[in-house]
């Protein structure tokens, strides 16, 4: 049975899904590398196919490797705050900070995406995504002009 969150997809005949799920895959030494980075206080729900579920309190985490964009290779983080069993909640800005750090590392940058509204898929209203590239460079300008400072 399909699940409904993925109906978006239909609109794509099954070849290209294929090429381009063919095309994000990478090397399982490198996905094995970035999840041992994760620290040991969050606990590993699940692990499969370049992505761990992973919890913290509150908290889960969707960590996943995949190529993006031909040869870059990201790391992608989604976060959800979870209050029982069927409840969720938005993750605080404080929350979304421990994640970052954790997950792609303090001294790294990660950014959140905001698609126009014609591209944007919501499977939950209470995830939050971010993305870096995994050899930790920014994936966009200086925005401070050479001042450092955000």
């Amino acid at each position: 049975m399909r699940d409904p969150r993925l109906e978006y997809l239909t609109k794509f005949p099954q070849e290209q899904l294929d090429a381009a799920e063919e095309a994000s895959i990478v090397d399982e030494s490198v996905v094995r590398a970035a999840m041992a980075r994760v620290p040991p206080s969050w606990s590993v729900i699940k692990m499969e196919l370049g992505t761990g579920w992973f919890r913290r309190g509150s908290l889960q985490v969707a960590y996943s490797v995949q190529r993006y964009g031909g040869s870059d290779i990201w790391v992608h983080a989604s976060v959800c705050g979870r209050s029982g069993a069927g409840g969720y909640y938005l993750p605080t800005f404080e929350e979304l900070k421990r994640v970052k750090n954790d997950f792609i590392g303090e001294d790294r940058w990660a950014c959140q995406a905001f698609p126009s509204s014609k591209d944007y898929v919501n499977h939950n209203p209470y995830v939050l995504h971010l993305y870096a590239l995994i050899d930790g460079k920014p994936a966009l300008p200086d925005f401070t002009m050479g001042l450092g400072t955000i």
